[in-house]
């Protein structure tokens, strides 16, 4: 698996390297191997960061940055998590046995009665930040990062901006709740979860990804309509007939028959293009700044200019936003939110999806279930995943859940 980017030249290839812990808790813990044992445990765990195996000298910090302002970030970042986060060590090279992994999830699953056996992992409830490890050669790589406190560190800016964005969640849900299960209908769902797509505008010349996705393209035809009826002083109701605004515009007709079928269609999609996609552009750029504190060679090698794109997302190009919807059945209540298992066979295989969780609601664990581990998941909490790679899915969810998730597309960096 390489990564080969577009319009760039001499750029390294996608490795596990980027994955690499650039600091280690001193807070950790060794599960049981998955391959040998059915019930994941804890063997060993310390306080000090000298547990068996594990290397926590100071050749485990990795500082890429010259510049002298972020090497001070880095070190003040590796000193408060030595002492605040944990950590979680699945003691084999994943990357190698997913294969045997995967045969030993499935064998569980059918002495069970095609359920996973998730009361044979290791659950995590744990108030700090949670970092999951695998082992390769003595060295820790990351699987997955839980962070809980980072809207509640005291910065008014981050609290406002989580805070906007939780009302603009409830307020879609609450306004937009049957134009969500209209527009967004798949028959195949059975989670009563629907998402929304977003963040290129455009793309030239890549055949493999069509940008921009249709909500963005309802989206801007809603915005042109706005203008229109703002430049003639008019509003939605005296908008007549198809043919009258064909006259006064160069679009296909298209968009707008099935766009001007509803006035709750167009405030919908008014609404997520003028104050909903820019709170999560607002968001993106905290979140990126996070990837580049945590994970510094991941970030250097794909914050890359891609000329053939226009978006206005500062690292990852794609998000997307996931609306948790209650029923008044219990039956479907209580399978609202939960995602099936899979992995994000879109994303790129060497890097994270960033999950940043909304709403009020209890359950909803996320579980990856091929190393055995469910981690408790609540409002506010940021996830980073390697959601290529691991299986995961979260657990049944009673209330209503939001989230938003960003990723790097592997079409876009034409990844092999």
């Amino acid at each position: 698996m390489t990564t080969i980017f577009i319009d760039v030249n001499n750029k390294p290839k996608s490795n596990l390297g980027f994955t690499k812990a650039t600091a280690i808790p001193k807070n950790l813990s060794i599960l049981s191997n998955p391959l040998n044992c059915r019930d994941i445990k804890v063997e060993d765990s310390c306080t000090d960061g000298n547990i068996n195996l594990v290397i926590t000298n100071d050749n485990t910090s990795i500082n890429t940055s010259n510049n002298k302002k972020e090497s001070k970030i880095m070190r003040k970042l590796r000193e408060k998590m030595i002492s605040l986060d944990v950590g979680y060590i699945v003691p084999l090279n994943v990357d190698e046995n997913i294969e045997q992994l995967k045969k030993l999830v499935n064998k569980e699953k059918k002495e069970k009665g095609n359920t996973y056996p998730i009361e044979n992992y290791h659950k995590i409830n744990d108030d700090k930040n949670i970092f999951i490890y695998q082992l390769v050669n003595d060295e820790l790589y990351i699987l997955s990062l839980t962070i809980r406190n980072f809207f509640d560190s005291g910065m008014h800016d981050k609290n406002l901006l989580f805070n906007n964005i939780s009302n603009s969640l409830n307020h879609i849900r609450g306004i937009f709740k049957n134009q969500i299960k209209e527009e967004l209908f798949d028959a195949n769902n059975s989670r009563h979860t629907f998402t929304i797509h977003g963040g290129c505008w455009t793309m030239q010349g890549h055949n493999n990804y069509t940008i921009p996705t249709k909500y963005e393209k309802y989206c801007h035809i809603a915005g042109f309509l706005q203008n229109y009826m703002k430049d003639y002083d008019e509003d939605y109701s005296n908008i007549k007939s198809i043919e009258a605004i064909d006259k006064m515009i160069d679009i296909k007709i298209s968009y707008f028959n099935d766009l001007l079928k509803s006035r709750n269609k167009f405030e919908f999609y008014l609404y997520l293009k003028n104050t909903l996609f820019p709170l999560v552009i607002e968001l993106e750029l905290l979140i990126s700044e996070l990837v580049k504190c945590r994970f510094p060679k991941l970030y250097l090698n794909f914050k890359i200019d891609l000329p053939s794109i226009k978006t206005e997302l500062s690292f990852f190009k794609t998000f997307a936003i996931n609306f948790g919807l209650e029923d008044e059945n219990r039956e479907q209540l209580q399978r609202q939110g939960a995602t099936d298992p899979h992995t994000d066979k879109n994303d790129c295989l060497y890097a994270f999806c960033v999950i940043v969780i909304f709403g009020k609601f209890e359950g909803g664990e996320l579980v990856l279930s091929e190393i055995g581990v469910v981690i408790e998941i609540k409002c506010g909490y940021i996830v980073f995943l390697r959601s290529a790679f691991l299986e995961h899915f979260n657990l049944h969810v009673l209330g209503n859940r939001f989230s938003i998730v960003f990723y790097l597309r592997k079409t876009i960096f034409n990844e092999q």
